[in-house]
């Protein structure tokens, strides 16, 4: 498994990797990836996931809409998107889950996707998927106090030109598009100014 090119979503994201020797990048950061890992990504960070050839690639990926559980989390009284949106410059985007907590984590993913397939139960879904987010805040408060141990390699832009030069544009249309939000615009204007 090789995802080629950097992407990012309005959706925000959970991967918990069943496997060894991956790559994740997100944004200038590199993390060697080992069974276990559980890695948090929000809508506005460019990543992709790299897979050794030949070897055995395994996650589950977890995709839901911010607002939403920003909604249901104030309805509970509790903030779901804390290690997404709120962080510290040195956020670690992943923790590293054995025992018990790797067998709850996989069993509340397997709840969700066994929901998601009978889509019958949309508010059984959701109701899951907060009690899942939950688990996980829960998970990454025990070892953001308990580790501050650096899990990843800083990558220098010039090592990668891809990131740089796609980031940068991409950047650069967003804020266009913040300063001029009141006006009328279209994809071929976007295109013709950037491309």
């Amino acid at each position: 498994w090789q995802m080629d090119a950097f992407h990012f979503h309005s959706s925000f994201e959970v991967l918990l990797f069943m496997c060894d020797n991956a790559t994740m990048q997100i944004q200038n950061r590199v993390y060697k990836v080992e069974k276990g890992d559980l890695f948090l990504v929000n809508g506005s960070e460019y990543h992709r996931t790299i897979g050794l050839k030949n070897q055995p690639y395994s996650r589950y990926v977890l995709m839901f809409d911010p607002e939403e559980y920003r909604r249901i989390g104030t309805a509970l009284g509790c903030d779901l998107l804390k290690f997404f949106e709120d962080r510290p410059d040195n956020f670690i985007h992943k923790v590293n889950l054995s025992g018990d907590h790797l067998l709850t984590v996989i069993r509340l993913l397997n709840e969700i996707e066994s929901l998601y397939a009978a889509s019958s139960s949309q508010p059984a879904l959701r109701l899951r998927i907060a009690d899942f987010l939950m688990t996980v805040q829960d998970l990454f408060s025990f070892f953001v106090r308990n580790s501050n141990t650096a899990v990843y390699e800083e990558v220098s832009v010039d090592n990668v030109a891809f990131v740089d030069k796609e980031q940068s544009r991409i950047s650069s249309i967003k804020c266009y598009i913040e300063e001029h939000i009141h006006e009328k615009l279209t994809l071929e204007m976007l295109s013709n100014t950037f491309y």
